[in-house]
Formats: C-alpha cells, sequence, structure tokens
C-alpha cells in the first residue's frame, strides 16, 4: 500500500508540474498531447508513422519464429524509423542479428535465402516496401561498437535498438559492451547489472568454422565489384552505402543555421491571425522567409470562380508590408506538376520548406526538398474553425441577415 500510495503521489506532483509548466507558456496542449512551445510536428502524422511501424512488427513474426529454432542466432533488434515506431508505409525493416561465434556469415545465407523464398529480401535496388534489411551483422562476442565509430548518433542508434529476440541475455550483454553511451547521453537507461548477464554458450565445430570462413570469403569476394560504404569482417558487418548519419547531420545543421532560406507558399487572399502566426513561426526558423503565393488564375481553378478575392498584387503588397518577410513572389500559372515545384525549389535553394499539418502532399514534398539538400518542417496546427473561404461565408452570411 505504501509503494502505491507514493505512485499515486508522485502521478499528482508531475500533473502538476505539467498544468504549471502549460499555465506559463513552457509547453502547450494539443490534440491530447504535451509539446515544447517551440514544437513544429504534426501529432496527426506521428500517430500514423506509429501505426505503421507497429504493422510492421507484426510483420516480422515469421521472422522471428525462424530465428527461434535457429541455433546460431542469439538476437535479433530492429533499428532504424520502425525502431523507434516512426514509419512510412513504404520504409523497410532495418535489422541487427547477432550470432553465435563463427557462424556470422553461414548465418547470413540462411536468413536471406529464407527472406528471398518469403519475397521479403531487400535487394540493392530497395524497390519494394516493407522488405527487411539485414544491414548489422554481429558475433555474439564482438558487441561493441568500435571507439572510431563512436557519436552521438550512434549512441542512439545503441539504444534505439528494438529488441525482438533475446537469447541467453544477448540485450543485457550488447548494453554491458556499449556502456560509453552514457558518457555522450547520461540519461540513456543502459544500466545492466552483471547479475542479468548469463553465460553465453560457444560450441566448436571445425567444419562449421570453416564453412563459415569459406562463406565470407565467397561473399566478400561477390561484395567487391560494388562495396561502398560498407565495412565487412569476419565477426561484423555493416552493411550501410547511404551515408544516413551524414544526411542527418547536414538536416540538423540546416534546421539550425541562422542563416537559412525558409519558403512557404499558399494564396493568402484574406489575411487572418492564424496566416500571421504560420508566417512568424515560419520566419524562425532561419535567417530568411520568403513567400510564394498562388497566382489569380491558379486560384480561380483551385478555390472557384469568385476567388480571389484580392488579386495577387494586392496580396504580395499586403505581404510586403510585413516586416519580418524579406521576399514575396507570384507562382507561376502553370504550376501543377512535381516538375514545376522542383524548378522552383532549384531556383530559390529554400533549406526549410515550411509547412502547416492539413498541408496536402507531404511525402511528395519531403522527397523534392531532399532532392536539393533542404527539408520539410510543418510549423502549424490546423485550426478547423479559421480559413479564408469560412471567414467569406461568415460575412456573406451576416450580409444576408442584415439585409
Amino acid at each position: 500500500m505504501a509503494t502505491s500510495g507514493v505512485g499515486l503521489l508522485d502521478f499528482v506532483t508531475f500533473t502538476e508540474a505539467l498544468v504549471w509548466l502549460r499555465d506559463n507558456n513552457f509547453i502547450s496542449f494539443r490534440n491530447g498531447c504535451f509539446f515544447l512551445t517551440t514544437a513544429t510536428f504534426d501529432i496527426n502524422e506521428r500517430k500514423i508513422r506509429s501505426l505503421q511501424a507497429r504493422k510492421k512488427l507484426l510483420e516480422l513474426r515469421t521472422l522471428l519464429d525462424f530465428c527461434k529454432n535457429l541455433s546460431w542466432v542469439r538476437g535479433v533488434a530492429v533499428t532504424g524509423s520502425v525502431g523507434v515506431g516512426q514509419a512510412d508505409a513504404d520504409d523497410d525493416v532495418d535489422l541487427l542479428v547477432v550470432t553465435s561465434k563463427n557462424r556470422l556469415w553461414i548465418t547470413r545465407v540462411v536468413l536471406i535465402v529464407f527472406a528471398e523464398i518469403l519475397g521479403k529480401h531487400r535487394s540493392r535496388t530497395g524497390s519494394s516496401e516493407n522488405e527487411w534489411c539485414f544491414n548489422l551483422w554481429l558475433e555474439s562476442d564482438k558487441l561493441s561498437v568500435h571507439p572510431a565509430s563512436r557519436s552521438i548518433y550512434t549512441a542512439y542508434e545503441v539504444i534505439q535498438a528494438k529488441w525482438l529476440l533475446d537469447k541467453d541475455s544477448i540485450q543485457n550483454w550488447f548494453y554491458f559492451s556499449n556502456m560509453w553511451v552514457r558518457k555522450i547521453l547520461p540519461n540513456s537507461q543502459i544500466n545492466v547489472s552483471n547479475k542479468s548477464l548469463r553465460h553465453q554458450p560457444f560450441s566448436q565445430n571445425i567444419f562449421f568454422d570453416f564453412l563459415d570462413l569459406l562463406s565470407y570469403l565467397f561473399q566478400r569476394i561477390y561484395m567487391n565489384s560494388h562495396i561502398t560504404r560498407e565495412r565487412v569482417s569476419l565477426s561484423a558487418a555493416f552493411f550501410h552505402p547511404r551515408d544516413t548519419k551524414g544526411i542527418i547531420f547536414q538536416r540538423w545543421k540546416t534546421s539550425l543555421s541562422p542563416k537559412a532560406t525558409v519558403l512557404v507558399t499558399g494564396v493568402f487572399d484574406v489575411l487572418h491571425h492564424e496566416h500571421l502566426h504560420f508566417l512568424r513561426a515560419s520566419r524562425s526558423l532561419g535567417g530568411k522567409l520568403v513567400v510564394g503565393i498562388e497566382s489569380d488564375k491558379r486560384v480561380r481553378r483551385i478555390k472557384g470562380k469568385d476567388r480571389p478575392i484580392n488579386k495577387s498584387s494586392e496580396r504580395r503588397k499586403r505581404l510586403e508590408e510585413l516586416d519580418f518577410i524579406d521576399s514575396v513572389i507570384v507562382l507561376p500559372e502553370k504550376f501543377s506538376q512535381p516538375i514545376d515545384h522542383l524548378h522552383l525549389l532549384q531556383s530559390i535553394k529554400p533549406s526549410i520548406l515550411a509547412v502547416s499539418s492539413h498541408t496536402p502532399h507531404l511525402d511528395e514534398k519531403r522527397r523534392l526538398m531532399a532532392k536539393i539538400g533542404g527539408v520539410v518542417r510543418v510549423v502549424l496546427e490546423q485550426n478547423p474553425a479559421i480559413s479564408t473561404t469560412k471567414l467569406i461565408a461568415r460575412k456573406e452570411m451576416n450580409v444576408k441577415k442584415r439585409n
């Protein structure tokens, strides 16, 4: 009873602290979740990605059942977007496989053949969704990340791995072998007691030892013709042809740069406070804000023949009067296809494309921004009660009532 009482008291104290932080504008509360006041992501999008990640985990059951019966496999963990529970529908599943000593390369052949039979093995082109990407391989006595590879990126990789199969305390051994993470991320929960570490069995067999060596040699010869960033040895293999770490660091640098150019696009027909909130939030992301407004012809096609209320020259003038906007341009009348959007991005070269949570074709915009080395940032949650269309409708209704 005493324990439950303390737990209840802690919960009440925690709740009161959250309310105080909210009331003093340190955090905000939207869509049932607490956020930092500077948070710019879309909670609805995160929920969808969370559901996608869980779906992909369920699809691994066949592989895990097979690995349970394969004595050479000591552990399986999911990394990447699925590991952190935030995956897009077309993301593949990145896997870390731990094998017994001197069994890595035989095991790799077995699991790849198994995945090929099921049609789940990710090819080098990686053209299908929900494929299994066996990109990290370690033997059970070589679990520590090499000192030359230790960074904040790999530290997060260690603690974010989601272990789905754990034989003989491999997960604990993995954490115990990488306690260096605590120096970079001191709040990470990877404390492991020696008492939780069971002995890892090792059965020496000269025939299978030789077969593993032979498998390594054949696979290495095959890889030599197209190896890029991959690192392989007898006891470890890292298949990361794409410089994910470099891409992420560049995005961090881009998004934090005070000189970054931020681009927003829209109609901005009748300026209201949600527009201003969106534009100010966008401006806070970088050192320069460029606003692209839709042409009158495009607005009529999208919104109807009675729109826009204000012509592009008037809309442009009102935006230019806002002292935090650096440049306003009128978008081309032909602006419907991805190639048109790409041409605009290539001419402006924004580091960040700022959007609101209800923007359409978000995945396509991310893809286009990635082509020029930029990122998409959601800076405003949609307020369904406020829009130019609804404001016009209310005004017309009031006029009818007066008449």
